[in-house]
């Protein structure tokens, strides 16, 4: 291999190293501000206490009727996924103090 194409190629090597870590860098940043954004939604102390009412010890709540699984009934089982998504998506803000 010839001197220039040993220097060309180890410059290749260097710049594509480089903008291999700007890339990761720009994922960080986009996913920051996605956090953050997220983070700003509106939560009510209020809609903690009727999901956790409404839970019962097994996890299941006693609104939902888990025996349905028609469509017809509007499939009311997504309504638990959403009360735990709740939940996680407060204690996240505790966990990272994110004001309520």
């Amino acid at each position: 291999m010839k001197p220039t194409a040993k220097i060309l190629f180890v410059i290749i090597i260097v710049i594509s190293t480089f903008s291999i870590n700007a890339k990761s860098d720009d994922f960080n940043i986009i996913k920051d501000r996605v956090v953050a954004e997220l983070m700003k939604t509106p939560t009510e102390d209020d809609q903690i206490e009727v999901i956790i009412s409404k839970m019962n010890e097994d996890g299941s709540f006693n609104d939902i009727n888990y025996v349905d699984l028609s469509r017809t009934a509007g499939f009311p089982q997504r309504n638990h996924t959403y009360n735990l998504v709740y939940l996680a998506f407060l204690e996240i803000r505790i966990i990272f103090f994110v004001p309520i």
